[in-house]
């Protein structure tokens, strides 16, 4: 008998599970059903052992209701993101699909090594006679804050009270 209050027990939980993404999946907007549509396109036009990964037509509507989600929960927002992304599936030499997450790692790598790219190139564009209009960090400043951190941190070990309840 504990055998089957387990499986039903079971049962209920993966039934939840899935309620709970479908009713996720259902509040995407249609521009992000089209955005996540495009990257499942572009991934299974450049992995050509995407057939492996997908048995059914079930499998490819659960990997992009994953896909989607793991988009939208990583702030995979906007189409230049998912660009990102594709550029570095495209560098792959893997020809089966990446996981979800890897995916949304691609996205974000990319992105944020165009965005540091983009602020060297803003740094470059603020140089004034060679030297850069931000405030240099320097070791004397530095070494100030960790006397300052170090005082303060010392004085909190002398009361007495830090140690007790």
């Amino acid at each position: 008998m504990a055998t089957n209050f387990t499986e039903v027990a079971t049962g209920l939980k993966s039934l939840l599970a899935t309620s709970l993404i479908d009713k996720r999946v259902s509040e995407l907007s249609d521009n992000d059903k089209a955005v996540i549509q495009y990257a499942f396109d572009s991934l299974i036009a450049m992995k050509p052992a995407w057939r492996n990964a997908f048995k059914s037509k079930k499998d490819v509507v659960e990997y992009k209701k994953q896909l989607g989600l793991a988009m939208i929960d990583s702030k995979i927002n906007s189409l230049e993101k998912v660009n990102s992304g594709i550029e570095l599936a495209r560098k792959d030499v893997s020809a089966y699909m990446p996981s979800t997450g890897l995916f949304v790692k691609w996205c974000k790598d990319r992105y944020g090594e165009k965005l540091v790219l983009q602020r060297q190139q803003n740094d470059h564009n603020n140089k004034k006679n060679g030297v850069l209009l931000i405030e240099q960090d320097t070791f004397a400043k530095r070494q100030a804050v960790a006397k300052s951190e170090l005082n303060s941190i010392r004085k909190m070990l002398n009361k007495k009270e830090v140690f007790h309840e």
